[in-house]
């Protein structure tokens, strides 16, 4: 669609299964995202103009969720190949084979993003009430960054910090707030009307912020 939300064009037909998150490749050429076409979740590649998805890994678990690293080089996903929800990333255009694939978090994550100067990723952590975490991009220790969350999968990285769904307030009212890098603190710049759905993003100049909400 454009900017704006007119002209909608259907970009995938794969007959009725979820169709996943996605995300845009650094070039803008590319998306990635996850389906169901047998029932798990499997990652999947097109063009951002349209046409015929390739499937990039094929794995017992389900793997969703996908992001690309600011290089383009590697992508990082949600995966429940150990055995609990955990972030995992593998080199872009390996097709999942098996071995390339690595685990990045222990404690629980999903819907990793790399932050623009590609040393961290950041991901939601599985229990909403411990907010959004981050780990180095080489993996190590992993650190709590905000405060909880409304939906997991709702937030955005920018050089100068986080832009993320929180958790409601003591009036029940759903903010998008901005955790700054510089301070560690976080601040209101949203209200929404509704209970928020899934998914957020951060226009390239950093002037406006995207997010959808229940009416």
């Amino acid at each position: 669609a454009e900017a704006d939300g007119s002209n909608p064009a259907q970009l995938t037909s794969f007959g009725g299964p979820l169709v996943g998150f996605m995300n845009w490749s650094p070039d803008g050429q590319r998306l990635v995202f996850h389906a169901r076409p047998e029932g798990q979740a499997d990652l999947f590649e097109i063009p951002a103009s349209g046409g015929a998805p390739k499937r990039l890994a094929a794995h017992p678990s389900d793997d969703s969720l996908p992001s690309y690293s600011r290089d383009g080089r590697c992508i990082y996903f949600t995966s429940m190949r150990s055995g609990q929800t955990e972030i995992w990333k593998m080199p872009a255009g390996s097709g999942g084979r098996p071995g390339e694939a690595t685990q990045m978090t222990r404690t629980g994550g999903q819907m990793p993003l790399e932050s623009p100067d590609g040393k961290t990723v950041y991901y939601g952590h599985i229990n909403r009430e411990k907010g959004i975490w981050k780990v180095p991009v080489q993996g190590g220790e992993e650190a709590q960054v905000t405060g909880p969350t409304s939906v997991q999968i709702g937030f955005a990285v920018t050089a100068e910090g986080i832009y993320y769904t929180a958790a409601p307030d003591a009036r029940n009212q759903n903010f998008v707030r901005f955790h700054s890098f510089a301070t560690g603190q976080s601040r209101p710049v949203a209200a929404a009307e509704g209970q928020f759905g899934m998914g957020l993003s951060v226009s390239p100049d950093g002037g406006f912020v995207l997010f959808t909400q229940g009416e």
